[in-house]
């Protein structure tokens, strides 16, 4: 007999029984850990991790994430990792420069002179984070009158390691409609958004709070071109909001 994962999926409290593994195009909610392979956390969906290793964003949620695995929405090594993987289940992977965030690119090491910065105002130091032609570089060094500044992302060439858990795939329409409300509206609480399929339309009717969204219709918009790029069986969105006179 086969194991049965038994949990809650998304946010609205739809229950899932799952017994098969993750596949590419699956709807994947995820959480995970980041690190340098032997060093420091850089990226965590948990609050107290964030807090405990020192990089806690204030005001940034904390919770696990919805990605659409083959669509590149993490770096690849992690995404490879996912695949084959069960509801409920946690895994730890350690993944190359490449499958991360790229190798270093010693063409991206580049040397200013002085008076390039002085004529702006700048006094540069070792470890200052400055943008050049809209690009953003670390001085890494400063030496007889030149500024060697380094533009590979911070983490290019680095072995990572992540702890990754599986908390929920998204199955019905209606699910994945949810899955892609939380990806893309931000500025409102997503569970309070009521979905009614109808067909090949999906009626999404927002709480009377929206109205204070200010970003609000670019979300929309954001959500409109995801249902229609991954959800075939959708034809046309409706949105609903209503008012009432306090």
């Amino acid at each position: 007999m086969k194991n049965i994962w038994i949990g809650w999926i998304l946010s609205n409290n739809v229950l899932f029984i799952m017994t098969r593994e993750v596949k590419v195009g699956d709807f994947v909610k995820i959480n995970f850990t980041g690190r340098i392979k032997g060093g420091r956390v850089f990226d965590t969906t948990y609050e107290n991790v964030a807090k405990e290793h020192g990089i806690y964003r204030e005001g940034f949620k904390y919770k696990p994430i919805n990605i659409i695995v083959g669509e590149g929405h993490v770096i690849k090594g992690l995404e490879e990792a996912i695949i084959g993987m069960k509801v409920g289940e946690k895994k730890n992977v350690e993944i190359p420069p490449e499958k991360a965030f790229g190798k270093r690119d010693e063409r991206l090491v580049r040397i200013f002179p002085m008076k390039q910065f002085k004529r702006q105002g700048i006094n540069p130091v070792p470890g200052m984070l400055v943008e050049i032609n809209g690009v953003v570089g670390k001085i890494i060094s400063i030496d007889g009158g030149r500024v060697k500044i380094d533009f590979n992302p911070e983490l290019a060439g680095k072995v990572v390691e992540y702890e990754v858990k599986v908390e929920g795939i998204a199955e019905t329409i209606e699910e994945k409609i949810r899955f892609l409300l939380e990806r893309n509206i931000k500025s409102i609480n997503p569970d309070g958004i009521d979905i009614n399929i109808e067909g090949d339309k999906a009626y999404i009717r927002f709480p009377e709070d929206a109205k204070n969204a200010t970003t609000l219709q670019v979300e929309k918009s954001s959500f409109i071109d995801e249902v229609f790029k991954y959800l075939k069986e959708i034809r046309e969105i409706v949105f609903e909001e209503r008012y009432s006179r306090k």
